[in-house]
C-alpha cells in the first residue's frame, strides 16, 4: 500500500490484503473490523458516497469473498460491539452491518461473535439473536461485565481488559496485542501406541481412512511405524495400572 485508504471500500480492502498476507499458510483471526472501519463509514455516509444498502452489499462481497479462502473451522473470528479502552459503549453501525451480512450469506465463515454489556443496544442484541436461530453456531456471545473483570483478576491492565477479542474456537485474546498457541495431543492414538508397544496399528486388515474430511487425501491406517517407546508387551501386562503406566510411558 502506497498511502491511507481514503474511503470505506479502499478501507475493507485494505484489510482484507492484510489479513491474507498474515495467514498465509491458514486462517487467522480478525477481531474487533466493526471498530477498525467505522470512521471510514461514517465520513463516506456524511458525505454522501455511501449508502447503508451499498455498505451492506460490500460487506456481503467481502464475507463472500473470506469464505472462498476456507470455510468451517478455519478460526476466523469476528467480536463486534462491547466497550472501548475508556469503558464507552462502542456497539455501531457496522456491528449491526455486519450481522446484517450473515444473515444474508447464512455463511460458515467469517464467524461472528458478540460482545454484551448493560447498554447493549436492542437493535444489535436482536439480529445476534436472529443469526443464532439459524442453528449454525453463531453469532457467539460474550459478557463485558465477566469477561473484563475476570481478566483483571488475572492480572490485565483494564485498557487491556476492555480490548478484548477472541481467537480459536472461545478462547480469549487481547486483540491486535495476543495470540494463542497449543499442542494437540492425541489421546487415543497413545492408546493405540500402547497396545502395539510404539508402533502404529501394524494389522493390514484395517481400511484406508481419510483425515479430517473425505476431500483430504487417504492415508493408510496400518502402518506399523514406530512412533513411540519399546514398552512392555501388551499380553505381559496383569493389571489395569500397569497399562496406565506403559500409556504415560508412551
Amino acid at each position: 500500500s502506497e498511502r491511507a485508504p481514503r474511503t470505506f471500500f479502499e478501507a475493507a480492502q485494505l484489510f482484507l490484503f492484510c489479513w491474507r498476507i498474515r495467514s498465509h499458510k491458514g486462517m487467522a483471526t480478525i477481531g474487533r473490523l466493526d471498530q477498525y472501519l467505522i470512521d471510514f463509514y461514517r465520513r463516506d455516509i456524511e458525505s454522501g458516497e455511501l449508502t447503508e444498502d451499498k455498505a451492506l452489499e460490500l460487506l456481503v462481497a467481502l464475507w463472500k469473498r473470506i469464505n472462498t479462502y476456507g470455510s468451517g473451522d478455519t478460526l476466523t473470528n469476528i467480536m463486534l460491539g462491547g466497550v472501548d479502552k475508556d469503558g464507552n459503549a462502542v456497539t455501531n453501525e457496522l456491528s449491526c452491518l455486519m450481522i446484517k451480512a450473515s444473515l444474508i450469506t447464512k455463511s460458515t465463515d467469517p464467524q461472528i461473535n458478540c460482545r454484551i454489556h448493560k447498554n447493549t443496544p436492542k437493535e444489535f442484541f436482536d439480529l445476534m439473536v436472529e443469526l443464532q436461530t439459524l442453528g449454525h453456531g453463531q453469532a457467539s456471545l460474550y459478557n463485558d461485565e465477566v469477561v473484563i473483570d475476570g481478566l483483571i483478576k488475572y492480572g490485565y491492565s483494564l485498557k487491556d481488559a476492555r480490548n478484548y477479542s477472541n481467537d480459536g474456537c472461545s478462547e480469549i485474546v487481547i486483540d491486535a496485542a495476543s495470540t494463542i498457541d497449543f499442542f494437540q495431543m492425541e489421546a487415543v492414538k497413545i492408546v493405540e501406541l500402547t497396545i502395539f508397544e510404539g508402533k502404529e496399528n501394524p494389522i493390514e486388515t484395517v481400511p484406508v481412512g481419510h483425515y479430517w474430511s473425505n476431500k483430504s487425501k487417504p492415508r493408510a491406517l496400518s502402518t506399523g511405524t514406530f512412533l513411540g517407546y519399546s514398552a512392555k508387551a501388551l499380553s505381559e501386562i496383569e493389571s489395569y495400572e500397569e497399562f496406565y503406566a506403559a500409556y504415560l510411558s508412551q
